[in-house]
């Protein structure tokens, strides 16, 4: 697993990859990726048009993320890109809320199959049908791109099954 790159939207709406998206960082990500730019980006809506300093900024974000509590995690397919609004260029993903169980796994075949399905989704593989499916219903998430090239990431590719495992079964399994 690692973070999407900041050059990698349009290559990501051609391969249609499934990705792990942390909604924790999610939001300080974005804040960071505008205050990089220019933290004139972020002003309060007083009178004034107040400014934090850049370290003040920069504080406050390594506090959010280097918080040790639970992180909750969204699994995206990539779908488009939309341009223009607010944000500028959006990675347009549509949440994926149904799985067969990746623990059930039987061998190593079967694991290196939902692999490919994890990198492939749209292709056809011999041994399993394809244990995701696309929610159509559900609201895609919008993640504008420049967040791609924060330092704090929030959206991750090249997903294995340990990765999923470890982030949407784990919890699940401790539970029972």
């Amino acid at each position: 697993m690692r973070p999407v790159h900041a050059n990698e939207a349009e290559r990501l709406v051609v391969w249609k990859p499934m990705m792990i998206l942390d909604k924790t960082l999610y939001g300080p990500a974005y804040v960071e990726s505008l205050v990089a730019r220019n933290p004139g980006l972020v002003t309060s809506k007083t009178y004034g048009r107040k400014t934090l300093p850049l370290e003040v900024w920069y504080m406050i974000l390594d506090i959010i993320t280097n918080d040790p509590s639970l992180h909750d995690f969204a699994f995206v397919r990539a779908n488009c890109i939309e341009m223009g609004g607010k944000r500028g260029q959006t990675l347009v993903c549509n949440r994926v809320n149904q799985w067969a169980s990746l623990g059930a796994l039987r061998n190593e075949n079967e694991v290196e199959e939902v692999n490919m399905y994890l990198a492939r989704p749209d292709l056809n593989f011999r041994l399993l049908p394809n244990p995701f499916r696309l929610d159509g219903g559900s609201q895609p998430w919008e993640i504008p791109t420049l967040l791609f090239s924060s330092k704090i990431k929030s959206l991750h590719v090249e997903i294995t099954v340990p990765d999923f495992i470890k982030h949407f079964e784990d919890d699940l399994q401790r539970d029972q």
